[in-house]
């Protein structure tokens, strides 16, 4: 137990120093969140015995969850529960720091719930717009969140770095956790002015869908041509 534990400095500086900002989602949006807002969820996890494995279980736990709500048209908590499964999925690493847990077993177990969670959330909002134009636009954000991915872990592989963009994780999950939060306020706030049997559709989560399925993309993309223009000019130097 860890009674007496406060914040380690040089652990905070490592971990802020990770949280570039993009375009979406700032720097200083995300080093408020991590290290001040989630710090009381942070010290009571690192004083009790949870290890940071079950914490990437209970994020992917808080995940399925969100995707049942998302796919039964409970947006509002659908959009609650995303937000947490991503707060789970740093928490992870910072408690592995404070206690001396990390480890190459457990970092692979997060990477490989990470692509699970990206593919719950997405059916689930698939269901949600299956009778609509926007399920394709679901399909494509899951594509961009699979392709990223392993674009990163080949070239990576083949001995060249590829990361960064400006759609993340941490953007995607606030994006689209946001997004269906929003909406669902939203659509709750308007029903009792709207006819019998109508609704407001959710405008901000259908906007959250297209950016993510735009920008996961692009970031697919772009990965892919720096790793293939990297390689052609090592095959060239071979020649």
């Amino acid at each position: 137990m860890l009674a007496n534990w406060k914040p380690d400095h040089a652990s905070q500086e490592v971990v802020a120093g990770k949280l570039k900002g993009t375009r979406f989602l700032s720097s200083s949006i995300k080093e408020y969140w991590v290290l001040e807002a989630m710090r009381p969820i942070e010290r009571f996890c690192a004083n009790t015995s949870l290890t940071p494995n079950a914490i990437s279980l209970i994020g992917f736990g808080l995940t399925v969850v969100a995707a049942i709500c998302l796919a039964t048209d409970h947006l509002v908590w659908g959009g609650w529960f995303v937000i947490w499964s991503g707060c789970c999925d740093f928490l992870d690493g910072r408690i592995a720091r404070i206690k001396g847990m990390q480890s190459q077993s457990g970092a692979f177990l997060d990477s490989v719930l990470d692509r699970y969670m990206d593919f719950a959330a997405l059916i689930g909002l698939a269901i949600y717009f299956s009778d609509t134009v926007w399920v394709y636009f679901v399909y494509l954000a899951l594509l961009g969140t699979s392709t990223t991915p392993y674009i990163k872990a080949k070239s990576e592989s083949l001995g060249i770095e590829s990361s960064g963009g400006e759609m993340q994780r941490p953007e995607r999950i606030v994006i689209l956790g946001v997004g269906a939060l929003l909406s669902g306020y939203m659509m709750c706030l308007t029903y009792p002015f709207l006819n019998k049997g109508s609704e407001l559709p959710p405008y901000l989560l259908i906007l959250g869908v297209i950016v993510v399925a735009y920008a996961s993309n692009k970031v697919a993309l772009e990965r892919f041509l720096q790793t293939f223009r990297l390689l052609q000019a090592n095959d060239s130097k071979s020649k």
